[in-house]
């Protein structure tokens, strides 16, 4: 949908203030709280109440209030909603009428109680087959609370799913604690048989933690079908916390992982490719122009020991690559 152009009419229908007599919500962005069942690595409690909870496990109260709160909170809050006082939904419902395009993401969505209040009241209506859906989602759910989510969208003929993956198998469950690779790859598949008509690709975060191992997960998914050259991923790059970002890892290994990117780059050498190939050309790009960083490196060391401690894991273990980082930083 080009948004701007579908609605050149309401021009006419500005105020000179900039104000509209009639307002219509055609396209609604929304996020209705932090509260998620997964707590990662690369998150925060901004964007998870979970991570919020352990947080408060590892420092002290007027600690978190002051880097996560406001300064007039008397008391840590971990879950944080637009919903708070219960009447968001009421405010929001009048307006529901008129969308035409939604995208809803967390926190996570599918464990949200107002996203479901939403495709109630436009499949009640007689308005879903109007709607176009857009999910981020970490792929964990496809029922909640006894909420079918195949029947659901079964009423919905527009939709997409982005599928907020960075590993596969025990990695990726390290990088976003509660996801569960065996449960998440068979939601996926049995929504790409149950619900042909949703287009499911995953939307990454390319960090220390998952570069290592990114081209694994992109082979799988691309051999299942939710990476090609119609569903290219929607690659982030992360930037904060910026202890784990990809351009501070040393010279020497900063290579290594660029002359395996640009296997891919190989690989998707045709013209109907460049999707695909410019992803990995961004990657290279990333990392070529990137500096050591043996300070930051340390304080990702460090951040992820208070992880490994409070939740009996060993990061290096399961992503052994990492050892050769550790070993660069003890060195230099």
């Amino acid at each position: 949908m080009v948004r701007g152009k579908d609605n050149i009419d309401m021009i006419e229908s500005t105020n000179s203030d900039g104000s509209i007599d009639e307002f219509k919500l055609k396209y609604m962005d929304i996020r209705f709280s932090n509260i998620c069942n997964f707590k990662c690595r690369s998150c925060g409690p901004a964007c998870s109440n979970l991570h919020g909870e352990e947080k408060l496990k590892m420092i002290e109260e007027h600690v978190f209030i002051t880097r996560f709160g406001h300064e007039d909170d008397k008391k840590a809050k971990t879950l944080i909603s637009n919903n708070a006082d219960g009447s968001f939904m009421d405010k929001l419902r009048p307006y529901l009428d008129d969308v035409e395009e939604c995208y809803f993401a967390g926190g996570e969505i599918l464990v949200t109680p107002e996203h479901y209040e939403c495709l109630d009241y436009w499949i009640e209506n007689d308005l879903a087959k109007n709607i176009q859906l857009n999910y981020t989602t970490n792929m964990s759910k496809i029922s909640h609370k006894g909420r079918d989510l195949i029947e659901l969208w079964s009423h919905f003929p527009k939709m997409e799913i982005w599928a907020s993956i960075d590993s596969i198998g025990e990695q990726g469950e390290l990088i976003r604690k509660g996801f569960n690779w065996n449960k998440v790859q068979n939601n996926m598949l049995t929504i790409k048989e149950k619900a042909p008509h949703i287009k499911v690709g995953i939307t990454p975060t390319i960090s220390i933690w998952n570069i290592f191992n990114y081209g694994e997960m992109y082979d799988w998914m691309y051999e299942n079908g939710f990476v090609s050259r119609e569903l290219p991923p929607r690659v982030n790059v992360l930037t904060y916390p910026d202890f784990a970002a990809i351009q501070i890892l040393p010279n020497a290994i900063r290579l290594e992982i660029i002359k395996e990117l640009k296997h891919y780059i190989g690989k998707f050498h045709a013209e109907e490719d460049t999707d695909l190939r410019n992803d990995f050309k961004m990657l290279v790009q990333t990392l070529w122009t990137g500096k050591e960083n043996k300070e930051k490196l340390l304080e990702f060391f460090d951040n992820n020991d208070e992880y490994d401690m409070i939740r009996d894991e060993n990061m290096i273990s399961v992503i052994p690559q990492l050892h050769e980082v550790y070993e660069w930083c003890q060195r230099n």
